[in-house]
């Protein structure tokens, strides 16, 4: 067997590899972040012009608050508790168990807990000199959604590209955003794809959207590979397992358990885990 790194790889080439590990119990999940399905909106307009909003992606019966932003003009006055709540009524009204989001220092991490949220853990050096605070939360506020906020589901490209352009200029201030895919495949001695890794790299860590194998030995050397990548790099790893043998083998490869999330999926305890960036 052999493994090959696709760095910023084609969309076909990510479908490829989503659907080779359909048959199988893949470690993680997969959210279509090039796509809309599965990712909904919460959007705050003035007239037509919008000037807040958050970009929440559905996974395995949770809510991964991916993007808030808040317009510079509007801020400290109570917008942004607004567009939180919103999206809890919102998630709520889906029939969601629970929420998961991370902040960085300089995002103000303290007005998570303002509003309730839990704090799970926090990565070092994310990015380089900051913390990044990831929080859960799962009892919601049950308001009605208002008619200042606007739910689209699943979002549309405007509104995608506002937000999360309204929060890089922000982010740029102190760090620039700047994400990169990255995939994995491993295939048997016939070029036929037997196992991979799909995920994001940004801020010092890979997060791992996709790991799946058809065997041990595959998944095994799927992990050395991906281990490798990040330490030659000098970054971390963030994924996710759903069983006790799927965290017991991450661990095995030196993943530490970051935090758990209940009934994700319903009845099931979904755990993060995080492979450490390599000590300087």
């Amino acid at each position: 067997m052999q493994t090959l790194l696709i760095e910023n790889p084609t969309r076909d080439r990510i479908r490829r590899l989503i659907k080779t590990s359909q048959p199988h119990d893949p470690m993680g999940d997969f959210e279509f972040q090039f796509d809309s399905e599965g990712t909904f909106a919460v959007v705050y307009r003035q007239g037509d012009v919008i000037l807040a909003g958050a970009i929440t992606v559905i996974t395995k019966d949770w809510a991964y608050v991916e993007t808030v932003w808040v317009d510079e003009s509007l801020r400290g006055q109570g917008i942004g508790r607004k567009l939180m709540r919103a999206v809890e009524s919102y998630v709520h009204q889906i029939g969601l168990n629970g929420i998961l989001l991370y902040t960085i220092d300089f995002q103000a991490p303290e007005f998570y807990l303002k509003l309730g949220y839990e704090l799970l853990g926090k990565l070092p050096n994310r990015p380089h000199g900051y913390d990044a605070t990831y929080y859960i939360k799962t009892d919601f506020v049950t308001d009605a959604l208002t008619s200042e906020f606007t739910v689209e589901n699943p979002v549309t490209e405007t509104s995608f590209d506002i937000i999360e352009d309204g929060l890089t200029q922000h982010a740029a201030q102190y760090e620039t955003i700047v994400v990169h895919e990255r995939l994995i495949e491993v295939q048997d001695a016939d070029g036929r794809v037997c196992g991979g890794m799909f995920g994001h790299e940004f801020w010092g860590y890979l997060d791992i959207h996709l790991l799946y194998a058809n065997d041990t030995d595959t998944l095994k050397l799927l992990l050395e590979r991906v281990n490798q990548y990040c330490d030659d790099h000098q970054i971390g790893i963030v994924t996710h397992a759903f069983s006790t043998e799927q965290w017991d083998m991450l661990v095995s490869y030196g993943y530490e358990i970051f935090g758990e999330l209940p009934d994700r999926p319903t009845g099931v305890t979904c755990k993060i885990l995080v492979y450490p960036q390599p000590s300087n």
